[in-house]
This record gives C-alpha cells, structure tokens and sequence, in this order.
C-alpha cells in the first residue's frame, strides 16, 4: 500500500470515527505547561497553525492542523481541538501523521474519561521496545497522557512508570519537580496493601521499586513524623542513586532541615493550686501515661526515659518560675496554662528554652521565639465545622449558640471561616440555657413570618384560606454550638418545626464523653467532631470505612489498664484534658520535624497535630454522628476530601 492514504481509510479500519463527536469532558488533569515547547514550531499558537493551514494543502495542511491539535492540548484547550481533527479526515497522511492522530484522539478520550479506548489507542502507537516514535514534544506528551489515562484507569504502577520514563525526557527543573511531584501523588494514592502485591513483582525495575518502597514508608509512618524521617534516611541508604535522591518530592523536601531532639531535663509548668488545679490534674495524668508508656511505646523501660519535674504555675511571676527551671538545668518547659502567663512568656525576649504552651493565643507572635502553643480551643472546632458545611456545598447555614462569651466566640470563628469559603451566616440566634427554646427555635427558622404572611394575605382576600407552617427556605444546614444537655432539647424543636430535612453539625461539646445510651436518642443524626480518645473506642464503622481509619485500634487495651488506675480519664470532660496531657508530651520530640515537615502530622489522641508557621499546633478532629444509641465513625474531613479528589482527578 502506498505510503500516503486517506484519514477516512484508516478511521473506516479503525472504527474510530463516532469518537470525534461531542464536547470535550470536563478536565482531569493539571499539567498545563508540563511540557513546554521544545523548538520555535512548537511555540506557535494553535490559531496560528490553523492559520497556516488554511493557506496549505495535502499532507503539509494535515501537518499544520495536527500541530494546532498540540498546541491546543499543551495550554488546556480542548474546546478548540474538535474542528481541525476533523479536518483531517479528508486529507492524506503519512504513517507518521497517522501515529501522530491516534496520540491526540487518545489524549482526547482520555480527556473525555474514555480510559479504556484511550489506552487501546495508546498502545497501538507505542512500540513493544518502547522506541521513541515521536519528535521530542509528542513523546513527552504520550507518556504524559499514557500516565493520566492508567492513574484515571485505576492502574497506578503502570501510570508511575510512564512517569518515570517521562522524567528522563524532561531538561528544564520545574518540569522535573513537577514530575517527580506526579510521580508520589500516584504511589500515594493505592493502598499499602496494593503497592505491596507490585513491590515484589517488580524487583527487576529498582527505580520503581525504590518508588514504591518510599510511598510504602509514608504509608507506614503516617501521623508519625520523627519516625517517618528516621526510615527516610534508612531508604536512602538503600537506595543511593535512586533520581528521588537528587530530587524529592516536595512533601519530603524539607527533611534535611529537620533536627531530632530528646531532651534529658523536661520541666512541667501546671497550676497545683487554684481554681485550674483541677484541669491540671487531668492533665498531669495524661504526661506521666505518656512518660511511663502506658500505650503506644509500652515496650521502652523507664529508665530510657527522660527526667521530668513539675512546678507549681499558680504564681504571680512566671518569669521567676522560668528562671528556676533554667536554674535547675531544664532542657524543654511544657506549659504554662493561662494564657497571661503565655503571654508574660512570650513578652521576654530572653527565652531560649524551648517551651510548649497548654494554650492558644488569638493574635500572631514572633516566631523567632522558641515558643510553641498548643491547646483546644472553641476557635478550631468551629472552623472545622464550617469547612464541613463547605465540603458538602453548603454555603447558607443558620447558627445556634449560647448567649455566653464560648457562644460568641464560637459564632465569630464559624462566620469568619465560612465567609471565606464563600458561604455566608444567614441567620444566627443565641439561647439562654433552661429557657424558652422553643421560641428561639421558631426564630432561627422564621416559623412566626410564615403566620404572618398568612394573617396578612387572609386580611387581604378577607376570607379564611388553607394555612400551613412553613420555615424559611434560605438555609442548607444548621450549627448547633451547645453542651448535651441542650442540645437534647434543641435537636427535637428543630425537627418538629420542618427542619428535619437539614444536616445539623456540632462541635465536641455535644458530646457528653460517655457511651451513647437512650438520651441520646434526641441527638439522632447530628453530626460532630470530638477527639479519637473519646470517640473511637464506640464507633460502628460507615460503609465507605477502611482498615486505615481504625488508626487507634489499639488504644482499647490502654483504656482497660487506664481504667483500673484513673476510671475518670477514660470518659467525660477530664478524659479530653487527659488526652491534651498526653499529646503534650508526646509532641516534645515531634516538634523539630513537624517544623521540618510542613505537610506532616502527628497521629495523636486529641486528633491529628499540625504545626504552622507560628509556632501553633493545628488539630484536625474527625467526624462522627449520633445514629440512635451509638456513634457512627465517618473520618477525617481531609480524608474525605482526598477520597473525592482523586476520583476526580
């Protein structure tokens, strides 16, 4: 056969011509400008090629609309590529620009999130060998979308390795990082157990394999950030020329500026006297479970433990306590717990023992100050709960809240962080506790406009009419900020005035601490964040539930230990204080990395702990929801929203 055939021909072979029809999908990728243009034909716009074109014929017209087709792939514009493919069935073609037709249909479908067909087509233009076929930037594009089209296939090691040979075509450093950026994103996305079943199938591929190890250890150490990058290191000793040693990912990048620490010397600021006694009890009990390994590290003796000493924080100056500590030669402070006496801290410029604050301040500091703050504030929860609203495109919400300071804190945060998301308050009430709830109820919901309108239109007709109790229209969930006790009585009068139909979500204050029993039958289907200490220990898990979210598992045997010793940290409020006892402690060897490892947490008892840029632990709590006497385990937010993305991408 001759060299040069028509398009149709090979379509009518091919069958592919029903596949040109229709608007391009939505996109499922973000790789624009991934590969930039590799020689001055390149850079042209696609509009200029059609330009050419137009003022060409036979093969040298298909050239120019194909390199319009390209052109329009790099920068994203799909919706331009349908007319000159088309073009092109009524010219004759070289093999290569055959090849080259089949590349961009393919990259078309794969746009489309026709996978399967894509990758028929793909693999009908790559030779067994894996023989470049193409001029650089066609090349670097087929493995481009060949990778796309197996990650949105669910094939991740396949797609990995056109990644990886795509690397060895790229020259400029942003591409590369880029790349390599792709590359951990797919690993990440599978299972360990599924990276496992290739890991050992794939020995003869030590790049891939040094890939997949690399994922597994993040997988492994996940939530456990000084561990993390003690297995990092390992890794690279095993794998000294992997290209990951060159250039990592962006989320392990920051490993060489992490320093470990153990300090010999801890002291521990908490009020023994006072009325914070109490709460610092609780506290002090969470450190010494931690110090003595009541839990995850059981397995340490004592004595490869660290000194701790506690002082009492109850006084006038806690310069002068400092002092002492320094004075006593204190390696690392956790505490104090007021937040005058942070404060006092944080005003002496003379700091240089690292201190871990037991609370938060609302205003920015100097991060140059060895100062680091942790603590539970009603802030916090209320921003995760407007994210939640955010996450289930919920922009309008009404709010119920204590007439209390807590309440108006908690408002405040809520309608800040909502109103960033672009969502906004559209009606908030406040409530006095044992009062009339009803009324406040009826209000959030505007039930007596309703009957207004109604005695308005009945005045104006002047004849009895059909009149039913309607609320308002203009809300799509509901925050109920309250303590059980009022919640029991708020979640009843929202349902029995026409808002059974909304979601409502609450913060840990709902929550009693204690195994749901019948009372929480009026809390049914509420949903809220509360610490895994508390929450996870009766959870029934969702549908969507896997392995990895039953993270705190083993926690059970602590709790039956912890009972017997201190039955009062296990549920209620001083189990929470426990818990944040607990996390401070474990923190102190964590923070250098998590400083290090901007992206990285601490899988801890009071949720999952982040450390931003001034110095202040993060929580990220997960969701559950009152379903009749028990709780219903849903997760983290973050881990939602990635399930979702990755379907998506």
């Amino acid at each position: 056969m001759n060299n040069k055939m028509t398009i149709a021909f090979k379509i009518s072979t091919l069958g592919l011509l029903a596949l040109l029809v229709g608007c391009p999908g939505k996109p499922v990728h973000d790789d624009k400008q991934l590969i930039q243009p590799v020689s001055v034909e390149d850079s042209r716009s696609g509009h200029d090629w059609i330009n050419l074109a137009n003022q060409s014929s036979g093969t040298l017209r298909a050239e120019y609309l194909l390199n319009s087709v390209a052109a329009f792939i790099r920068n994203n514009d799909f919706v331009f590529t349908d007319k000159p493919m088309a073009s092109v069935f009524t010219l004759p073609l070289t093999d290569t620009q055959i090849k080259r037709w089949k590349l961009y249909q393919g990259i078309l479908l794969t746009h489309e999130e026709k996978f399967e067909q894509a990758l028929k087509l793909f693999a009908e233009i790559t030779p067994d060998n894996n023989e470049q076929v193409f001029k650089a930037s066609d090349q670097q594009l087929l493995l481009l979308w060949y990778s796309n089209a197996y990650r949105l296939s669910g094939n991740f090691i396949e797609a990995a390795k056109k990644r990886i040979a795509l690397s060895k075509l790229l020259i400029i450093k942003q591409q590369q990082q880029k790349n390599i950026d792709a590359i951990w994103h797919i690993l990440n996305i599978p299972t360990a157990e599924y990276l496992s079943l290739f890991n050992q199938s794939t020995l003869s591929d030590r790049v891939l394999v040094g890939w997949i190890e690399l994922a597994l250890i993040n997988k492994r150490y996940a939530g456990q950030p000084r561990e993390l990058m003690q297995a990092i290191e390992v890794w690279k000793s095993r794998f000294s020329a992997h290209p990951a040693q060159q250039m990592m990912p962006t989320d392990l990048s920051s490993i060489s500026k992490a320093q470990l620490i153990h300090p010999v010397k801890i002291a521990v600021f908490l009020p023994q006297t006072g009325k914070l006694a109490a709460s610092g009890k609780y506290i002090r009990k969470g450190i010494e479970a931690a110090f003595y390994k009541l839990s995850e590290k059981s397995d340490n003796t004592i004595q490869s433990q660290p000194e701790l000493k506690f002082y009492n924080s109850n006084v006038e100056d806690i310069q002068s306590l400092y002092l002492q500590a320094k004075n006593d030669g204190m390696e690392f402070i956790v505490g104090p717990l007021r937040k005058s006496a942070i404060t006092s801290l944080i005003e002496n410029a003379n700091i240089d023992i690292p201190v871990l604050a037991l609370n938060m301040l609302n205003k920015p500091d100097n991060s140059e100050i060895p100062i680091y703050q942790f603590g539970l504030p009603v802030e916090n929860e209320a921003r995760q709960v407007a994210e939640k609203f955010w996450s289930k495109k919920l922009n309008q919400a009404a709010v119920l809240v204590p007439d209390t300071t807590l309440g108006d804190r908690a408002l405040k945060a809520f309608k800040e962080q909502l109103q960033r998301l672009d969502g906004k308050v559209t009606i908030a009430r406040h409530y006095v506790s044992g009062q009339d709830y009803s009324k406040v109820v009826r209000a959030l919901l505007a039930i007596d406009d309703s009957k207004k309108r109604y005695q308005e239109l009945k005045k104006l007709l002047g004849t009895s009419i059909e009149f039913e109790e309607r609320r308002r229209q203009d809300i799509k969930g509901i925050f109920l900020f309250s303590n059980a006790e009022d919640g029991r009585r708020l979640k009843p009068l929202i349902d029995y005035y026409y808002a059974q139909d909304l979601p409502v979500f609450s913060t840990s204050r709902i929550y009693h601490g204690a195994s749901p029993g019948r009372r929480d039958r009026d809390l049914n289907k509420v949903y809220f964040i509360d610490i895994p200490w508390l929450v996870s220990q009766n959870k029934t898990p969702s549908k969507s539930s896997t392995p990895q979210q039953n993270i705190y598992s083993k926690t059970a045997i602590d709790k039956e230990k912890l009972k017997k010793i201190w039955p009062k940290t296990v549920t209620g409020k001083n189990a929470r204080l426990f818990a944040f006892g607990f996390d401070a402690f474990n923190l102190i060897e964590q923070l250098s990395v998590l400083e290090a490892f901007t992206h990285q947490y601490l899988k801890g008892k009071t949720g999952r702990l982040y450390l931003n840029s001034q110095k202040k632990i993060a929580r990220d709590l997960p969701w559950v929801q009152f379903n009749k006497e028990k709780i219903r385990w849903i997760g983290y937010l973050d881990d939602q929203n990635k399930e979702e993305t990755d379907r998506k991408k």
